[in-house]
């Protein structure tokens, strides 16, 4: 499946929400169109990335789809809290 580019693209950390919409990138996968960024970890904490895609239209369901996306990071070995991100 082809992803259009986000509607947002983002990371929290310390209680801050920066976006990071800016560093995405274009790329393929295999014949796929898709989207990659890079983003420097400069203290340690807790790193929430997160995406909202493009709505996209499922006909076997009759409605539109978004899957919101997220990933936490512990970064330098702090991993304390993370579960409540």
């Amino acid at each position: 499946m082809n992803l259009a580019k986000p509607v947002k693209f983002g990371v929290m950390h310390d209680g801050k929400t920066i976006d990071i919409m800016g560093a995405l990138l274009p790329e393929k996968t295999g014949k796929h169109d898709t989207w990659k960024a890079e983003f420097t970890v400069r203290r340690p904490g807790i790193y929430t990335f997160f995406m909202e895609p493009v709505p996209y239209w499922e006909s076997s369901e009759d409605c539109f789809i978004v899957h919101y996306t997220k990933v936490v990071v512990a970064a330098f070995g702090d991993d304390e809290g993370w579960v409540n991100q």
